[in-house]
């Protein structure tokens, strides 16, 4: 699975790749407003939980932010998204599943040094 970072209208697109195909084509399945940039994601097969992790700019702040999702038969449930906000803000870009955990790491930046972080949902 891949998400797209969609600067016009802070929505997401989900594309669903086969890794079974060579050759296929990318089209994208599904929308969700995020209200932000989404820079990485994982998911986490013994919950059937996918976290996103991204972050959004303001005219004169940055926000960052998880949403948390349930996936059933394969499919998202955008319905049942969890919003959390990040504290420190900092342009946070990968995200990892780690023992019920979430681990977080960011890039160097005009927000702050490279980081990592642990949260526990």
């Amino acid at each position: 699975w891949l998400f797209t970072k969609n600067w016009q209208d802070r929505h997401t697109r989900l594309y669903r790749l086969d890794k079974t195909t060579a050759v296929q084509e990318v089209v994208s399945s599904e929308r969700f407003f995020t209200n932000g940039l989404i820079t990485g994601a994982d998911f986490d097969p013994d919950t059937e939980r996918l976290a996103l992790v991204g972050y959004r700019l303001g005219f004169l702040n940055v926000a960052a932010f998880i949403w948390q999702l349930p996936i059933v038969n394969n499919t998202p449930q955008w319905e049942l998204g969890q919003y959390h906000s990040i504290r420190p803000t900092r342009q946070w870009e990968a995200i990892l599943w780690h023992q019920g955990d979430l681990l977080l790491t960011s890039e160097a930046s005009l927000l702050g040094g490279a980081s990592l972080g642990r949260i526990a949902l």
